[in-house]
Order: C-alpha cells, then structure tokens, then sequence
C-alpha cells in the first residue's frame, strides 16, 4: 500500500513537470518554518510577559517609557523573524506554479510545431503539466497564507498584552 503510494505520488510529480519538486521543497520549508514559529511563540511568550510585568512594576518616568518602547520594539522584532522569509515563500509558490503553466505550453505548442494538431495525446502531456503545476502551487499557497496570517494575528494578540502587561499599575487606572 506505501509502495503503491509512493509510485503515484512520483508519477504526479514527474507529469507535473520540473518545478514540482521545488514547491514540494517549499511547501516542506513553509510547514517547518511555521511549526518553528508556533514552538518559539510559545516558548518565549511567558518570558517576554514576565518582562512587561516586571517593568510595570518600576516607578512611573521618562526613563520607565523608553525601557517600555525597547521592551516592545526588542519583542516585536524577536516575534516576527520569520514572517518576512514564510510570506514571501508563500508568495513565490503560485509564480512557480505559474512558471509551470508557462512551461507545459511551450511544450504544448512544441509538440504542434512538430506534430501538428492532429496528434492530442502528445499535446496532453503539456497540458497535464501546466495544470498540475498550477493547482500544485495554490495548494502550498493557499493554507500557507492563512497560516502566516494567523501567526501573524497572534504575534499582534501578543504584542498587545504586553502593552497592557508593560504599563504601570497608575496610568492603567
């Protein structure tokens, strides 16, 4: 049963052309990448909490407002380092799939120039390819946008308790 599955996910990839094996690599680097993301997101949440709670408990003052400022800009940076590099793999995975489509229809008009039109199984092939490498990028895409965007909204629900956890008892009062 692997075995048979194995076979067809290989024939998949090889009628879907070059570019599959790329986005199955960045499909695996998305994923990774994320899962990472959520691991240290709730790994130095309660750090960074205990941080702002500590804070809060200074004296009120110039110098307690530009810790603060530090505190939140120092969080935001450490929360959001991987975002930049996810989003854009995320983004370049449709384009790839694109650059699929563009691939199998030089291969379809290649094999018009050389056979004519007479001849659709040899047309098929290209076309196959250019519609697996298209639907192959919308499916790494598609999950892997919302995905980033929910860490995204969670590192924004983070940063927004520390605010609040980071700002002394008498002005939130």
């Amino acid at each position: 049963m692997f075995h048979t599955a194995l076979l067809q996910l290989s024939s998949f990839f090889e009628r879907g052309g070059p570019l599959m094996w790329l986005l199955a690599l960045l499909s695996l680097l998305i994923w990774s990448g994320l899962l990472e993301q959520l691991f240290f997101l709730r790994e130095i949440t309660p750090k960074l909490s205990g941080e702002a709670r500590n804070l809060a408990q200074q004296p009120a003052g110039l110098q307690l407002e530009a810790l603060r400022r530090r505190l939140l800009s120092r969080a935001r940076n450490r929360l959001q380092r991987l975002l930049p590099v996810l989003r854009t793999l995320v983004l370049l995975c449709p384009l790839l799939g694109l650059t699929g489509t563009v691939l199998g229809m030089i291969e379809v008009f290649d094999s018009i120039a050389i056979l004519g039109t007479a001849e659709p199984r040899a047309m098929s092939s290209g076309i196959s390819a250019a519609v697996l490498s298209t639907m192959a990028g919308l499916m790494v895409a598609l999950p892997g946008l919302y995905l980033v965007n929910l860490v995204e909204h969670r590192i924004q629900r983070i940063l927004h308790r520390l605010r609040l956890e980071s700002t002394p008892v008498t002005e939130a009062a």
